[in-house]
């Protein structure tokens, strides 16, 4: 949170002002940085301009992608929306009830 803080002050920021704004070890902030960067060719809310292809480097620039839309558009359809699992929840309710009927 803190790393995505400073760039309310800034549109870039080399890794090694990063590192000191937030005083962050290497690992923690590799760490931290990896999931912020887009990876695989997807939409990362940080870009990356590589000074180095191995890991992150003092001189690579960090800046806000601007066309990160906020994830993937996930339209799950869940069966309690489609009645189905009410239904099943009443039959399985249903059967119970008799069932402690028939005992008493």
């Amino acid at each position: 949170m803190s790393v995505l803080m400073l760039f309310n002050y800034a549109d870039s920021l080399m890794y090694a002002e990063i590192r000191e704004s937030t005083g962050m070890c290497d690992t923690e902030l590799m760490g931290c940085l990896q999931s912020l960067v887009s990876v695989d060719g997807s939409a990362g809310i940080l870009s990356l301009k590589r000074c180095d292809e191995t890991g992150f480097s003092e001189n690579d620039i960090l800046s806000i992608n601007e066309k990160f839309n906020g994830g993937p558009d996930l339209s799950l359809k869940h069966d309690f929306e489609n009645g189905k699992l009410s239904g099943a929840v009443d039959e399985a309710a249903s059967h119970n009830i008799d069932t402690a009927i028939g005992r008493l």
